[in-house]
C-alpha cells in the first residue's frame, strides 16, 4: 500500500495544482464569468463518483438508494451552494431530491424502506454536495490559491497522521472505530498542517495574494487538521457500519474517491466561515 501511496499521492497533488492553476487562469481570461468555473466542472466529475460509492455503502445495509438520483442531486446541491444567493436554491434541490427518492422507491408499489431510502439519499447529497459545495462558495470571496491552500493544509494533516502514525503510533485513538488511528498520528497531523499553513501564509504574502497573519494560519492548521480527522472518522463510521474497509478501489493505495475526499468535505464549511469571519 505504501508503494502505491508514494506513486499516486504525488500524481493527485500534481492534478490538484493543475486544476487550481486552470481555475485561476480562467478567472483572468473570462473576467465577466463567475470565479471557480474549473472547480465547478471538476465537482461535476468527482462528486458523482463519491456519491455512487456512498450509495453502495448504504445499499450494503439493505437500503435501496438510487445511485443516479444521489449522483445528480450531489452535483445540483454543490452548484446550488455555489450560487451567489444559495439558501433558497439549496432548499429547492434538497426538496426535489427527497421527492425523487421517494417516487423512485414506490414506483413498483414497494412501501417498506421508503423513509430509509429518502434519508440515505439526503445523507449522500448533504455530506458530499452541500458540504463539498462550500469549496465553490469560497471562490466568490477568495482566490483559487486560497482555496487550494485550504485543501493542501487539510490533506497535509492526512499525510502527517499517516506517516507519524506508522513511525510512532502506540496509543489508539478510537480503536473500535478506526483501529490504525493513534494519538501520535493526530499530533503529527496537527503539526504538519501547521507547517503547511504557515508556509501558505508566507507564500501568499510573498506573491501578493493576500496578507494572512501567521497566527491565523496556525489556527487554520490546527482547526483543519482536527476537523479533517473528524471527517475521516465520520466516513470510517459509515464504512464500518456497511462492513467494508474502503469505499472502493478506484485509486490504488488509497481506496475509493470517498476515501480521498472525506476529510476535506467536513473542513469545507468550517474553512468557509473561518475565512469569512477572519478576513
Amino acid at each position: 500500500m505504501l508503494k502505491y501511496r508514494l506513486i499516486f499521492g504525488p500524481v493527485m497533488i500534481a492534478g490538484l495544482l493543475g486544476l487550481f492553476w486552470l481555475d485561476a487562469l480562467l478567472e483572468t481570461r473570462l473576467s465577466d464569468w463567475p470565479a471557480g468555473l474549473a472547480l465547478a466542472a471538476a465537482a461535476a466529475v468527482l462528486l458523482p463518483l463519491g456519491a455512487i460509492e456512498f450509495a453502495e455503502l448504504i445499499q450494503a445495509k439493505g437500503v435501496a438508494v438510487n445511485k443516479a438520483i444521489a449522483a445528480l442531486g450531489t452535483v445540483a446541491a454543490a452548484w446550488a451552494v455555489y450560487c451567489p444567493q444559495p439558501s433558497p436554491v439549496v432548499a429547492i434541490v434538497m426538496a426535489v431530491v427527497c421527492v425523487a427518492a421517494l417516487a423512485f422507491h414506490i414506483r413498483k408499489a414497494e412501501l417498506v424502506g421508503a423513509m430509509a431510502a429518502a434519508g440515505g439519499t439526503l445523507l449522500i447529497v448533504t455530506a458530499l454536495g452541500v458540504m463539498g459545495g462550500f469549496f465553490l462558495a469560497m471562490r466568490h470571496d477568495h482566490s483559487a490559491y486560497v482555496v487550494l491552500a485550504v485543501m493542501l493544509i487539510t490533506k497535509s494533516g492526512d499525510i502527517g497522521a499517516y506517516f507519524t502514525g506508522r513511525a510512532l503510533g502506540r496509543h489508539k485513538l478510537i480503536p473500535f472505530l478506526s483501529p490504525k488511528k493513534t494519538w501520535e498520528g493526530l499530533a503529527g497531523a496537527v503539526g504538519f498542517a501547521i507547517l503547511v499553513a504557515l508556509g501558505a501564509a508566507w507564500l501568499a504574502r510573498h506573491y501578493d495574494i493576500g496578507d494572512y497573519p501567521l497566527g491565523l494560519a496556525a489556527l487554520c492548521g490546527v482547526t483543519f487538521a482536527l476537523v479533517g480527522h473528524a471527517g475521516d472518522l465520520m466516513m470510517s463510521l459509515f464504512k464500518r457500519d456497511a462492513g467494508v474497509k474502503d469505499s472502493g478501489a478506484t485509486i490504488p493505495g488509497f481506496g475509493g474517491v470517498l476515501d480521498v475526499i472525506d476529510s476535506p468535505l467536513l473542513v469545507a464549511p468550517v474553512a468557509y466561515w473561518v475565512l469569512h469571519v477572519a478576513t
